[in-house]
């Protein structure tokens, strides 16, 4: 009976005093009532370590784990330690979910057989835009191969493992663990050897997932730490050479993407980050991705305003961005 299976909830915690209550509501609140929720506090130096603690005495479906900061990866990695569930999922500490987003997704991945089950969501930006991330024409199964470039095209549901809920049997299986040297698109490389691995996923376009975003921080927090998005991408190319042609295109017009993106953040920020380990790489790939038929032209222009007028570039966004107005619903 699917209410019987258990779902492991897993949320990294740190610093989300602000939003954790709203979070863990939307999670205990579950139409599927069978949960198993693990609560990491990764070192936070706010009282989410007791907003945990007391939502742990209210309701024996939750487990509480205090360690020092290690990242979100390394938080995610002792959460699959603790995990006993049937079925593993996660959500972010600032985020929310709809009531029935494991009721619907168990009942998808049991009606369908697969290992995996992706749902559509919702980004919240801070200055009020809503965008939702839904995609009817998907809706159903999708082989491995076709999944893992969907994945990797930024397009569709692409890898964040908070839309998703996977098999544990496939996750003991496959071994899988976020690597904690990487901090940026871990969490693409993570969902993409377990896709490539799975036999196929299950896709709902439900948006049962509401993503919160802080535009402004990956510009003001531009640090080392960002330059580990290459290295990830570096490893889903080697990951993709197994797979087929058009994932490893995929994967490298990818790294292109982040290798500018990068480029363009640095220089906007005003960062003393050393970006020379970056540009043989970037250079290698440059090439093919502004050939590709598979890049948007839409894509290659912003790449080349990206690389060639970085400012002029911010201040077009910042532009339009105003344009827009703070309550801007782009659909």
């Amino acid at each position: 009976m699917i209410e019987k299976l258990l779902v492991s909830v897993i949320i990294p915690v740190y610093n989300a005093a602000d939003f954790l209550f709203r979070c863990l509501d939307s999670v205990l609140a579950q139409t599927h009532t069978h949960l198993e929720v693990i609560l990491i506090n990764d070192g936070s130096v706010d009282q989410s370590g007791n907003i945990c603690d007391q939502y742990a005495q209210h309701d024996n479906r939750i487990k509480v784990i205090h360690q020092k900061n290690g990242g979100v990866s390394a938080a995610r990695n002792v959460g699959l330690n603790y995990a006993t569930g049937d079925w593993v999922g996660f959500v972010d500490a600032d985020d929310w979910i709809e009531p029935n987003m494991y009721e619907k997704m168990i009942d998808a991945a049991c009606k369908s057989n697969r290992q995996i089950v992706v749902c559509g969501h919702s980004d919240h930006r801070l200055s009020g835009t809503i965008h939702a991330k839904s995609f009817p024409k998907l809706a159903g199964t999708i082989e491995p191969d076709r999944a893992a470039v969907i994945l990797l095209s930024d397009k569709y549901f692409e890898g964040y493992p908070w839309n998703k809920l996977f098999k544990r049997k496939h996750l003991l299986r496959t071994s899988a663990r976020f690597d904690e040297k990487i901090h940026f698109c871990e969490d693409v490389l993570f969902s993409l050897q377990l896709f490539l691995q799975s036999d196929g996923i299950c896709y709902i376009p439900d948006v049962l997932y509401h993503h919160c975003i802080n535009e402004n921080s990956a510009m003001v927090m531009f640090k080392e730490k960002r330059l580990t998005e290459l290295d990830a991408w570096s490893e889903i190319i080697s990951v993709a050479s197994i797979a087929s042609p058009t994932l490893i295109k995929t994967a490298k017009h990818r790294f292109t993407q982040g290798a500018i993106n990068i480029f363009y953040m640095q220089t906007i920020s005003a960062s003393d980050v050393n970006m020379k380990r970056i540009s043989r790489k970037e250079v290698r790939y440059k090439l093919l991705y502004f050939t590709s038929f598979q890049v948007t032209l839409r894509q290659k222009i912003s790449g080349f305003l990206k690389l060639c007028l970085p400012k002029t570039t911010r201040r077009i966004w910042v532009w339009i961005k105003n344009l827009k107005g703070p309550n801007t619903k782009d659909r």
